[in-house]
């Protein structure tokens, strides 16, 4: 398995929906017992990548057990290589992994990512599917209100937001709105942030925002 590609949140009305990502970085930390260090690597991941993996999946059960809502599990956005018994439990395969798309939301100045990300002049929307990008379109964005920008990015399809940093209040309304959020990442080009996304290759410094 390589790379990780959040694809979309994961809270629904019924319930809390773990990706198969989610739920193999929990198996290898929780139940067989392994370092991050270690489970990256059975993964095929980079540490910061599981790191984010599983804080992620934490999150969602935790929610799951105080909100009294069931789990659900989803394909998610990983990549598959050969035959895994764990993919066929699921009934899952590679093709429909390898066919999955995603439009990503990113801030930007001048097609660059931008640090300010709730007052951005522009957002690039990267549709990819599979490990390809295919399109980048801008979009103005409405003018910075608190909650205004997560549905706005719903709204438009997009289904990822990969940012600098971000507040944690910003972070649960764009989930709630069906967005997940990539945070950590590096001022460069719209496209070269969208093409390390796809390849499972954008790391970052961690959530550049602490409020």
């Amino acid at each position: 398995m390589s790379g990780y590609y959040p694809e979309r949140s994961i809270y629904t009305n019924a319930g809390i929906n773990i990706l198969f990502e989610e739920y193999e970085a929990l198996r290898l930390a929780d139940y067989e017992g392994l370092k991050h260090d270690e489970a990256a690597i059975k993964m095929n991941i980079s540490r910061p990548t599981f790191a984010r993996i599983y804080e992620s999946v934490r999150k969602k059960i935790a929610m799951a057990f105080v909100e009294s809502r069931p789990i659900h599990f989803e394909v998610g956005s990983a990549f598959f290589s050969g035959v895994n018994k764990d993919m066929n439990q699921f009934n899952f395969s590679n093709q429909q992994i390898n066919n999955m798309k995603k439009i990503l939301a990113i801030p930007s100045e001048n097609g660059v990512l931008s640090n300010h990300f709730g007052h951005a002049s522009e957002f690039a929307f990267v549709e990819c599917e599979g490990t390809e990008v295919k399109s980048v379109k801008m979009q103005v964005p409405p003018p910075h209100e608190p909650g205004i920008l997560p549905k706005w990015v719903a709204e438009q399809g997009g289904n990822v937001v990969i940012a600098g940093g971000m507040g944690h209040k910003a972070i649960d309304i764009f989930q709630r709105h069906g967005v997940d959020v990539v945070t950590g990442a590096e001022s460069l080009p719209v496209e070269e942030l969208a093409r390390q996304f796809v390849e499972g290759t954008l790391t970052g410094s961690g959530n550049k925002c602490d409020h």
